[in-house]
């Protein structure tokens, strides 16, 4: 699998996990959803770095 496309999924995971963590907090509050944040916060941080990763390889 390609860079780029890993970058995708890991960014649209992140943005799943992110909108999860909302809909859980607005019926269950922040006790219940801090890990979805932590999850969505993981998934965007591996999204940057494969990025930049990428780019470093093409230099």
């Amino acid at each position: 699998m390609s860079s780029r496309v890993l970058e995708m999924v890991w960014f649209i995971i992140g943005g799943l996990l992110l909108y999860m963590a909302v809909d859980v907090s607005m019926s269950n509050g922040l006790a219940g959803s801090w890990y979805y944040y932590l999850f969505a916060l993981t998934a965007f941080l591996m999204y940057f770095f494969k990025r930049k990763h990428r780019h470093s390889r093409r230099d």
